[in-house]
This record gives C-alpha cells, structure tokens and sequence, in this order.
C-alpha cells in the first residue's frame, strides 16, 4: 500500500505543469504579500529525491488550501520545502520558501539565516549581507552568523567591518581557523605581514587542511621569506576554512541517496577530516558506480588526500563513462603537475582543451607548464587566452609580458605590461614589473628610468617590508638615471641579506649586477634565463569540479 501511495505521489509531482505554484489561498490575508513559489522541475532527478520532493511539496500545499492554517505552521512547512530544495541546489525555489517563511515567523533565526547563506552562494552580497545582519539582531553571538557576514564583508573589500566579526568569534572561540585565516587576510592587506603570518600559521594548526597556503605565502613573500613563499605555494589549495555550521550541517541529513553521502562528505571537508571526508565520497561512489560526477568528486578529495594513485585512477574511471571529459582530463593534468610529471601534464591540459577550448583553468595551467619546460612560444598564446577570458588575471598578465620578454620581444612585452598596469593600477608586481623593463631594458627607446623610479617608489611607501625582487628594480632604476652611488648601496644591502638567509645562487647573481654598478654601467637584463619567474609556481593546484552539485542529483554524462 505505501509503494503504490509513493509512486503516486512521484507521478503527480511529474505530471504538474511546471507553472503550478505554490502561494497563500486566495482567501487568506496574506494572498497580496506571499510569494508564489514555483515548484522545479524535478524530473533529471534521483527516483527518491522526486519522491522526497513530491511528499513535502504535497504537505505545503495541504496546508495552504485549508485558510484557518496557523501562521506559525504554514511557515514551518515552507522553511521545510525550502531547505530540502537548498540542500538538493533547487536555490530559486529554496529562496521563494525561506522568504515565506520568514514573512509569516519574523522572528525565526533559521530562515533569514539560510536566505543569508543562499545569497552568499549566488555572489548576492548586499542581500546576503542584510540577511545575515537581521539574523544577528536576533542571535547576536551566533558564530556561523557572524562568521558568515564577516566572510561578505570580506567578499565587499570592507576589512574594516569584517575585522570586528573575525576578532569578536575568535574570543568566544579560541580555536576557530576561519576567524584565524580572516584575520589573517586583514592583516595582510594592511601590508603587517608578520603579524598575518601569525595569524595563517595559527590557522593551519587548528585546522592541518585549511587552504590558506597561497595568503601565506604573499605574506611570507612580503617578509622577504622567498624560501617559505615557494614552499607553500607548492602545497596548492584546499577550502578556505569554515567554523561550525549546524543550520547548514542540517541541510545534509535531509538528503537521500548519493546526495546524502555528497554533503556528509562536504561537510567534512569543511571541517578540515579529510579522512571522513574520503570514507563519505566511498560511500557515494558505491551507492552509483556509474555517475562520472561522483568518481570525479572521489577522486579531487583522494587528491587534496595526497593518495595521487587512487585518485588517478577514479579520474581513469570517470573518463570511461564518459570519454573526453575536459574537467577529469584537467584533474588528471594538475595531479601530474603536483608529482612532478610535466610532460604527462601538458598532454591532459592539451586533450582538456581540444574537448573544452575555453577551459581557462587549462589554459592558465598549460601556459605555466611549458614555461616550465621552456616551450616559451608555445605558452603565449594560452596566457593571451587566460588574459581574455579572465582580464583581472594579473599573474597572466605579468606571465605573458615575462615570456615576451625572454624571447627578446620587449616592446611587446611593455605593451602587455602599460596595458595591464591601466587595467590593475593597484597590482604591485604589475607595477614593479613594468618599473623593471623601463629601467634594463636592452632596447634605449623603451628605457625611462625617472618613470622606474616613479612606479617603484609607491610600493616602497606603501609597504612595511618588500621582496627582494622590488629591491632590485628600484637599484635598477638608480643606476639607469646615473644615480650609481645608491644603487650600488642598494645592491649591497641585498646581498647582506641574501647572504644571512643563505642563499648563494642569489648572492652570487647580485654580485654580478654590482660589478656593472661599480663600473658605472647599468643593467641591461630586466630578468635573467635562470630568474625563477620562469618556472612558475602556480598559487592554485585545486582539482576542478565545475558545475558542482550533490552528485547523483542532476546526472550528467559529460560537460
């Protein structure tokens, strides 16, 4: 009898015209303010996630056609829909709910507070950010709320309304990593590189997983510290760290089948166990082996899990379901970056992008790899494309002037680099970089040291510390105007610290720079055949998990 009444109930959400909505009865005093939420079509959807759909979308709408329902009742059941669908990715019916919701309970913390998360997800900040500041009025120590708004505010480039959140949650909990990784990108931003490099390291320490490498080592790279700066940028990104979250933690016991795995495993991640974390995404693989999505997801935590071989091999298997996948080749080429296997890396990006020519990730990753293996020409155009497809790239940017410039193509090189400089005034290395041609470049008509002091003086200022490289350029700059006296001073300097930190190499190649000040001769080598821009080291080596949704919810067999 109950297998015959689901079946039913499935069929009938199948059979309803997708413009059936769901709003208060016309008799109702509410009619002229509720929504009228549309019910998804959920027909691409797991058999008993429509089942589970079907139950509670039938409930709401029994409640709504009797018109002496309780407010307070009639909001429960809409936060109910809403979640399931928030939980299932189904956001523009989940936010129709919540808000609903929320008109007929005001004073419910749980549905702002899920509007807030769900606006945060679709990069609605001023929404998100209004949300989460109504569910503090209601709560105002919940720390999955303040944490949530100070992450907007972060979002907004407003550090100095996130600062207070980030430090307030981390005095009710001493062990919170997201506070700590805020903080930190406060800091940071301030240019107090030490004290952001406290607050990094604190973080990976109450959370090993945490994926605030590439902050910390900018702020490292700010200190001087070029040693620990290419040691964590090696170590690749994981997810930036969360606090605890039980409305959203919520979300995941909602779910059936491979959706429920999906969000356990996702919640873990969040929490930094990656162990649970695999065990989860096992569970979702055995529930379907034959969904390339859930291989795929299996494989990119093997790989954040450094078990390279397990995860290369659901990579494999997510490739025979479905061949020519561009987002499981690029996975299999940036586990091939991580192990070192360049060569091997450059055939994946080159089949992602035959099957997905606008994968940018691919191109950007590709460039990095045959600059690597000094395939110089072969590179430009992938970082034109990045550039193209993503104009904000400024490491692209300064990547493609780079190349230009090893091959001796240095007016094109300062094109790209005035350009990207009017594009991102406020990127330093842009800034510095396009300092450092002006002033060595081996063609005299591109030269202008006075304009290399004048793009390098500002980050001096702006700066507590700078990298070595900044140093050189403004030792550069001096000795293009004929200012050799401080020049040489500078390149002294450097080579006191670089030979404190211990490292000959590069006292050896500043020395060599001082031999032509003292000859009052000026550089004319902007960047060396050995400087190690050349093998770059890539801030971001996540696996790509594009269109990502619980697996097994929406099936797709390829891109």
């Amino acid at each position: 009898m109950s297998m015959v009444l689901v079946n039913a109930l499935t069929l009938m959400a199948l059979l309803l015209p997708r413009a059936m909505m769901a709003g208060a009865p016309p008799s109702s005093p509410l009619a002229r303010s509720l929504e009228s939420v549309h019910f998804p079509d959920t027909t691409r959807l797991d058999p008993a996630v429509q089942q589970q759909l079907a139950e509670s979308q039938a409930a709401l709408r029994s409640l709504l056609e009797k018109p002496a329902t309780p407010e307070r009742e009639l909001s429960e059941a809409y936060g109910s829909l809403g979640k399931l669908y928030h939980a299932y990715q189904l956001m523009e019916a989940a936010g129709g709910c919540y808000r609903n919701a929320q008109m007929l309970a005001p004073q419910d913390f749980r549905w702002i507070y899920y509007l807030g998360r769900l606006y945060q997800s679709e990069g609605r900040l001023a929404d998100s950010a209004a949300s989460f500041q109504k569910a503090l009025a209601i709560r105002p120590n919940d720390e999955a709320a303040q944490t949530g708004l100070a992450e907007v505010y972060m979002a907004q480039d407003r550090l100095d309304d996130a600062e207070p959140l980030y430090a307030q949650v981390l005095a009710e909990d001493p062990t919170s990593a997201a506070a700590m990784a805020g903080l930190g990108k406060c800091e940071s931003s301030r240019h107090n590189f030490r004290k952001a490099v406290e607050y990094f390291e604190a973080a990976l320490m109450a959370q090993p997983d945490a994926g605030v490498h590439y902050p910390l080592a900018m702020a490292y790279r700010g200190l001087g510290d070029r040693q620990r700066a290419l040691d964590h940028l090696s170590k690749g990104e994981g997810r930036w760290p969360s606090g605890p979250d039980p409305l959203m933690d919520e979300l995941g016991t909602m779910t059936t089948g491979k959706g429920y795995f999906f969000l356990r495993g996702d919640q873990a991640l969040r929490q930094g166990d990656l162990a649970r974390a695999v065990e989860e995404y096992q569970k979702m693989v055995a529930a379907d082996p034959s969904d390339p999505a859930a291989q795929a997801e299996l494989g990119g935590v093997l790989a954040r899990h450094e078990d390279f071989q397990a995860a290369k091999e659901h990579f494999y298997y997510a490739l025979r379901l479905a061949p020519g996948n561009a987002t499981a080749l690029y996975n299999l080429g940036i586990l091939c970056t991580q192990t070192g296997s360049g060569h091997e890396a450059i055939r994946y990006y080159e089949a992602a992008l035959r099957s997905d020519p606008g994968l940018k990730e691919a191109h950007f990753q590709l460039a990095n790899e045959l600059m690597r293996t000094e395939r110089f020409e072969e590179a430009i155009p992938h970082y034109q494309t990045v550039v193209k497809l993503g104009p904000r790239n400024g490491f692209a940017r300064l990547m493609l002037a780079v190349v230009l410039a090893r091959l001796r193509r240095y007016q094109e090189a300062q094109t790209i680099l005035e350009e990207s400089h009017i594009a991102l005034p406020d990127d330093r290395d842009i800034s510095a970089a396009l300092a450092r041609l002006l002033a060595a470049s081996p063609e005299s008509t591109l030269r202008n040291g006075q304009r290399a002091l004048q793009l390098i003086e500002p980050i001096f200022k702006s700066q507590q510390t700078v990298d070595i490289e900044q140093v050189e350029v403004l030792a550069m700059a001096f000795a293009e105007i004929g200012s050799f006296e401080k020049a040489i001073e500078i390149q002294q300097l450097m080579i006191s610290e670089a030979d404190l930190e211990g490292r000959p190499e590069l006292v050896q190649s500043l020395g060599e720079t001082l031999t032509l000040y003292r000859q009052r001769k000026a550089c004319r080598r902007p960047w060396g055949d050995d400087d190690p821009i050349l093998k770059p080291v890539p801030g971001s080596l996540g696996p790509l998990n594009e269109n990502r949704n619980p697996a097994g919810m929406v099936q797709e067999t390829q891109r």
